[in-house]
């Protein structure tokens, strides 16, 4: 009798084990499949990371597509360095910055940067640069001409004619030291005439061509005359602080990439980079035109011999009006 209670309570010991065990195990699976799934606050965090993931990669993109523009940009400045080093070569002379009917270089190198046939149907002598005839060469879309960096210069709005994101340097400021740059008013520069040496006189830099838009780097701003001798560095103070308003001129800077003058296709070194362009009141010659670039931090410039350089918006002033001079007189500076 004692053996048979022993055997059933064994027997219940064993069910009662077995069935904790099963249920135990049940209750593991259950949990892993609930937790299987994400949670809300995990969802959250995926996709915040996919979202970082999409930013860097965006941010890196665009930085590889503006290095590739911005190498396009000093490629096509380098090309018409070496234009103008082909003119010389061929008439003894740099091109003039513009000549007496206001052509500019840009239309005076077409020949070396194989553009013979459009060079030949300039009309010199006939009409001036803003003429009917000269029309079509306004109109004629040249990439060399353009850096892909800004992107206006090849829309066409200032009589239907297309611009140049690229001028030439004509001095440190008329009203004191003259045209001493690289493209004096008259002839053009002989190289013995550069006695600072082509390889420390800007020849080039980057400009932003106008857009219709009172945008601060791309108007030529109205000041208060400041054209004596004496004044040339309160005009520049008053340039470079100049407030933006809808005085300015929204179409010609940069275009058309015929005219040589200054603003349009030539530039100064009386502020340094990505400063403000201003007009001097009526004396157009003695305003200041600045370099501007939409590369962070500068602009290229393209000195006399040939070779590139990127001058930083912070450049020293005198280093930068040393720059502009072709002939010396830096101490001044």
């Amino acid at each position: 009798m004692g053996r048979a209670i022993l055997r059933r309570d064994r027997a219940k010991e064993k069910l009662v084990k077995r069935v904790f065990f099963t249920s135990v195990a049940r209750s593991g699976v259950d949990a892993d499949r609930r937790r299987s799934g994400f949670t809300l606050i995990e969802l959250v965090v995926v996709v915040a990371v996919i979202g970082l993931l999409l930013s860097l990669v965006l941010a890196a993109v665009q930085h590889s597509r503006e290095s590739g523009r911005r190498a396009q940009c000093a490629s096509n400045l380098k090309q018409i360095g070496l234009a103008l080093q082909g003119y010389q070569d061929a008439f003894g002379v740099f091109p003039r910055g513009w000549n007496f009917r206001h052509f500019s270089f840009h239309v005076a190198i077409l020949p070396q940067l194989e553009q013979g046939p459009l060079f030949q149907r300039v009309d010199y002598l006939a009409d001036a640069v803003t003429g009917t005839k000269n029309s079509p060469i306004r109109q004629t879309a040249l990439a060399i001409y353009e850096c892909p960096s800004d992107g206006y210069a090849a829309i066409q709005y200032a009589g239907n004619s297309l611009g140049t994101s690229y001028a030439g340097n004509f001095g440190t400021g008329v009203q004191t030291y003259g045209y001493n740059g690289f493209f004096p008013i008259g002839a053009g520069a002989n190289p013995a005439g550069i006695t600072d040496g082509l390889s420390q006189t800007a020849a080039l830099s980057e400009i932003l061509v106008s857009n219709l838009r009172y945008d601060r780097l791309r108007v030529l701003w109205p000041t208060v005359p400041m054209m004596s001798p004496s004044q040339l560095e309160m005009f520049a103070a008053q340039c470079s602080t100049v407030a933006p308003s809808e005085g300015g001129e929204t179409m010609t800077h940069g275009h058309p990439w015929t005219c040589g003058d200054a603003g349009f296709t030539l530039y100064n070194h009386i502020l340094p980079p990505n400063r403000p362009s201003c007009r001097n009141g009526t004396r157009v010659q003695e305003g200041a035109y600045s370099p501007a670039s939409m590369h962070p931090g500068g602009a290229n410039v393209a000195f006399g011999d040939g070779h590139l350089k990127f001058v930083v918006d912070d450049v020293d002033l005198r280093v930068w009006r040393a720059y502009g001079s072709r002939n010396g007189n830096d101490a001044a500076f």
